[in-house]
């Protein structure tokens, strides 16, 4: 984080203990925070308030049967990381 962002932080009062402005939620470092989402969907899932699991197995099911035209970049690499690819 720079210098401004530690600034804004101390300005608004926002700690470790302290993470609301209401009513917004503040997160120093979204984007680790959205790998880590992926790698624990990865890794175990995501489970739905009805209690339905959704693992990458199924998300990988969906991708082979049907031709995905929202993101015609993907690979299976995207799917299947692997030591430092997890990373990235």
């Amino acid at each position: 984080m720079d210098g401004s962002n530690i600034g804004l932080r101390k300005e608004l009062n926002i700690s470790s203990s302290n993470t609301t402005i209401n009513p917004m939620w503040v997160f120093a470092d979204m984007p680790h925070a959205i790998k880590l989402l992926r790698n624990n969907f990865l890794d175990y899932g995501i489970q739905l308030p009805c209690g339905t699991v959704v693992r990458k197995d199924h998300v990988q099911a969906i991708i082979e049967k049907i031709e995905l035209k929202l993101s015609p970049k993907r690979t299976p690499l995207h799917i299947q990381l692997k030591d430092s690819t997890r990373q990235k």
